[in-house]
């Protein structure tokens, strides 16, 4: 190959680097924003939808480096897993038995719902640090959730426990 050419390969190579930068960094805000809409729709009864992104994007804006330093290695794993997922079984670049499939495919789904639980649960705590930080009142949580869920609490007799949620 001619130095001619040599030199064009390197002039995509960087121009595809500086134009992933900002892929990177406007999806990663937009997983942020909709992570955060998701935990919103579920604990607030009212907002949903455009309604809940909006609320989150404005939650967000306080702690927006927080929330990448929280949210990316998280979504990196979960890339990763899925990417080892892929090459190792479903692209065959490694020939494995069938026993050892059936363990690497077991263990994969392990990982990958221990991640799922483990991202849900980072996006609620996320909600709340970005609640606190904007001064909101996070009392109303419990007469809001009160409302769908039976309450299993020690004091109360057992026909109140056995009572149905409507």
């Amino acid at each position: 190959m001619n130095a001619q050419g040599q030199g064009k390969d390197k002039l995509v190579l960087i121009s595809g680097i500086f134009l992933l930068i900002p892929f990177v960094i406007g999806l990663s805000y937009i997983e942020n924003v909709m992570s955060v809409a998701m935990v919103i729709s579920i604990l607030e009864i009212d907002v949903y939808g455009w309604k809940a992104q909006g609320k989150s994007m404005k939650l967000i804006r306080g702690k927006i480096c927080v929330s990448f330093v929280v949210f990316l290695p998280l979504h990196i794993a979960i890339a990763g897993l899925v990417f080892a997922f892929t090459s190792l079984l479903v692209q065959e670049f490694v020939s494995l038995s069938i026993m050892r499939s059936f363990y690497v495919t077991i263990a994969c789904s392990l990982l990958l719902m221990v991640l799922i639980h483990f991202t849900l649960v980072i996006q609620t705590i996320v909600y709340f640090v970005c609640k606190s930080y904007h001064n909101e009142d996070l009392s109303n949580f419990a007469e809001n959730l009160g409302d769908g869920y039976a309450n299993l609490g020690g004091e109360q007799g057992d026909n109140e426990l056995h009572r149905p949620l409507v």
